[in-house]
């Protein structure tokens, strides 16, 4: 299964990116100090 990035624009004119995964309800995880949507789903951390 690979993740599908999409991105979008905040009120603020902020853009956000964010990944799909699987299947069920969403779930919402705080970056931590390293945050790659790429290579996210490969880190050890």
């Amino acid at each position: 299964m690979q993740q599908e990035i999409r991105y979008c624009t905040a009120s603020d004119g902020v853009k956000l990116a964010y990944a799909l995964f699987g299947e069920g309800p969403p779930i919402v995880r705080a970056p931590h100090w390293f945050t790659h949507l790429e290579h996210d789903l490969n880190s050890p951390v």
